[in-house]
Parts: C-alpha cells; sequence; structure tokens
C-alpha cells in the first residue's frame, strides 16, 4: 500500500521550504527576478507607483518572431495620453535579457468614451495570463465600467473587461476567440445581480477554454465563468451559489484543469476568501448542457485570514493527481511570531481533497505569507513540480 496523503505530505515539508521564492519589491518600483542568482533577469517599471508586475505571465511568442517574453501588469500605470485619461493601468511585453528598461507596452485599443464606458482607473493588467506555446494572451481589466443613461442621470457599472490578443500579442479579427465580447455579466441589472461583478479580477486558460472569476456579482457572492469552445461550438457556464448571502468573494481566484477530481474532465478551483468569515475553496464540475456543479468546498480555520485570496495546483508527489495549495496572508498566531500561512491539501486520488490540510506552512510575523502561490515546474529537475510564494517585507 503506498503511502496516505499525509505521509506523503510530511516527506513534502522539506522540498517545499526550499523552493518557496520571495519576490519583493525595491522602493517605489516593482521588480522581477528568476531564481539564477548569478545572471539575474531584472525588470523595472519606468513609473512609480504603477505596480509593475502585480500580475506576470510567461508568454512563448512563435508568431511574426521567434521570442520567450515575461508579461508583466501594472495596473495602476499611467494611460497613454489622449487628453482625457490620466490613468488606466498597463501590461508590458518584457523579453528575458540582461537589460533592465527593455519592456514595451502592449497595444490595447480601448479609447476612452465616458459616455459610454470609463476606462479611468480600469486596472488593466490586474489579471495575464499565456494559453501556453502557440497560444493566445488574456489581459483584464476589473473596474472597467459600463455607463448606462436614464434621462440625464447615469448610473455606472463596475463590470470589468476581458481582452483576448494573438500568439504575437497583436489582435486578429479574423480569430473568434479574439473578437468574441466576453461580456458574462448584464451592466443593465444593479449589484444584486451581475451590474458589479468585476469580471477579470481572476482569469485564465486551457486549450480550448476561457475562465474568468467575478466576485462583485450578486452582491459579492461572487461568480465563476468559463467560455468552452469545441471545433465551431461555444458553450458558457457559470456557478452562482445557492446560498442565499453576499460577501463571499467567489472568483477572487480561480484555476481550471484535470486530474483533480476526474482524471481527465477539467475541475474549476476557485477561492472565496470571505466565506464564512474565515474563507473557503470551491472545486466545481463542468456538467453537459448545464452550469457548473459544487463538487466540494474546502474551509479555512481562521476569521480574517483570507483563505482562498491565493491558490495553486500541482501533482506534488508524482501520484498523477493535482495536489492542491491555498494561500492565506493574514493568517497569524501572536505568540509564535506567525504571520501568513499556506495549506497544503494532498490530493486523495482523484476522490476528493481532505477536509483538513496534509500541510501548513507559516512565514514570520507581519509577512503576509501566502499572499500569492504558483507553480513554477520542475526547476531543479528533480521529478518533483515545485511551488514559489509572494509574500510582503516585514515592517519591523
Amino acid at each position: 500500500m503506498g503511502r496516505g496523503p499525509r505521509g506523503a505530505a510530511r516527506i513534502l515539508r522539506p522540498t517545499l521550504c526550499a523552493l518557496v521564492l520571495i519576490v519583493a519589491a525595491g522602493g517605489r518600483v516593482g521588480s522581477a527576478f528568476n531564481l539564477d542568482t548569478r545572471f539575474l533577469v531584472v525588470k523595472e517599471a519606468g513609473n512609480q507607483g504603477s505596480l509593475f508586475g502585480y500580475s506576470v505571465a510567461l508568454h512563448r511568442q512563435t508568431e511574426r518572431q521567434q521570442r520567450y517574453l515575461l508579461l508583466a501588469g501594472a495596473p495602476q500605470d499611467l494611460a497613454v495620453p489622449d487628453g482625457y485619461t490620466n490613468r488606466t493601468g498597463a501590461v508590458y511585453l518584457c523579453p528575458l535579457t540582461a537589460h533592465k528598461d527593455d519592456c514595451e507596452r502592449m497595444d490595447i485599443a480601448e479609447k476612452s468614451d465616458p459616455n459610454h464606458h470609463i476606462i479611468e482607473d480600469m486596472w488593466l493588467g490586474v489579471t495575464v495570463a499565456s494559453q501556453g506555446p502557440a497560444g493566445r494572451v488574456l489581459v483584464c481589466a476589473h473596474r472597467y465600467t459600463q455607463v448606462l443613461w436614464s434621462g440625464s442621470e447615469d448610473q455606472r457599472r463596475m463590470v470589468g473587461k476581458c481582452y483576448v490578443r494573438g500568439n504575437d500579442l497583436e489582435l486578429d479579427p479574423r480569430d473568434d476567440w479574439q473578437t468574441y465580447h466576453n461580456e458574462m455579466c448584464n451592466s443593465n441589472t444593479d449589484y444584486l445581480e451581475t451590474g458589479m461583478c468585476q469580471l477579470g479580477t481572476s482569469g485564465g486558460f486551457t486549450q480550448n477554454t476561457v475562465y474568468f472569476g467575478a466576485p462583485g456579482a450578486y452582491n459579492w457572492k461572487g461568480n465563476s465563468y468559463m467560455i468552452q469552445r469545441k471545433d465551431w461550438d461555444l458553450s458558457e457556464y457559470s456557478y452562482k451559489d445557492p446560498e442565499n448571502q453576499g460577501n463571499l468573494y467567489i472568483g477572487y481566484t480561480m484555476q481550471v484543469g484535470s486530474a483533480i477530481l476526474h482524471p481527465t474532465d477539467i475541475t474549476i478551483v476557485t477561492g472565496a476568501p470571505r466565506h464564512q468569515h474565515v474563507g473557503a475553496v470551491f472545486l466545481l464540475s463542468q456538467e453537459a448542457g448545464r452550469d457548473l456543479r459544487r463538487r466540494q468546498v474546502l474551509e479555512g480555520t481562521q476569521v480574517g485570514a483570507y483563505f482562498g485570496s491565493a491558490i495553486a495546483l500541482a501533482d506534488l508527489n508524482n501520484d498523477g493527481w493535482q495536489d492542491l495549495l491555498v494561500g492565506a496572508p493574514y493568517y497569524f498566531e501572536r505568540k509564535e511570531e506567525v504571520g501568513g500561512a499556506i495549506y497544503v491539501f494532498m490530493n486523495q486520488a482523484g476522490t476528493s481533497f481532505p477536509a483538513h490540510p496534509s500541510l501548513l506552512l507559516h512565514g514570520p510575523s507581519r509577512s503576509a505569507f501566502g499572499f500569492s502561490v504558483a507553480s513554477i515546474g520542475d526547476i531543479n529537475q528533480d521529478g518533483f513540480q515545485g511551488m514559489s510564494q509572494h509574500s510582503y517585507p516585514s515592517t519591523r
């Protein structure tokens, strides 16, 4: 009989701790680093306060030219000068070179039109994702606002907006992925429905799926959306939690993949950091012709810890099933000088995840350990998946 989840987790403890990568922002500009301490790849923002590096994704461009890029979101960056808009956010395309200042701004052709929509402070770049080799790119602005008019009175709906661009980072009007509107929320409704859904707070790709988190939907109960394409067919799915309460923030984070609760079918994993005040992670399944169905809920253990605000999937013990890491950056144990935590849930052979974590990793006091977590692959070629986490430097 093989090792159970708890036994495997104990063996993983030194591996996980050794692979933790702390990404820090020095001064007032952000910088991103790889793991080679001899030949660092460092990219710096051009504008102070832009939050450069708030979201990042590696992208391999194969169309028009061959190159590897680091896509870096800067959601508080200045707008392209147009005489109307001050700050929109931006996404930068950074080649993997030794130069610090060779990032170029990605062209998202969204013009200001205050009578129809507002792009001021829309947080473009809050989410960036790559579909993989030869794949497309997703960029989101969760504070994009539609303007409705009732006589002379305007009503504003912060529905958010996501843009899909081609492998070469340009808009191809012949590609249905890029021209589809992706407007999953109805701006004609109010905050009790989806009129303030903030679509794109999270999001990403698989080869035939694009997905979005919308934590502002239904009085901030939140929702998760998925668009799946097969040949010329397009299907839309969503999850509306049956509980009649707001402020759960479902969709704050979101990951989609297979080998989670089924060998080949995809499972949607979405965080709700304010669920029951302790936070939760929802595991959802897709059913043909129906919306997403809840399969399991993993709950946090401490009020206000923001459990579920960061999630990552990786096969940590090489059993062929994806395991789950959940960040809780505001977890604390005052007497033990603990600040932030990452919960590790080992997959039980595709049947479910344990209700309690297989392993709980802690950070130092005031560090917000677990603010973000990510799978970074087998970086040291030892046959095991590595993970990284982002925390704030201590204020001590």
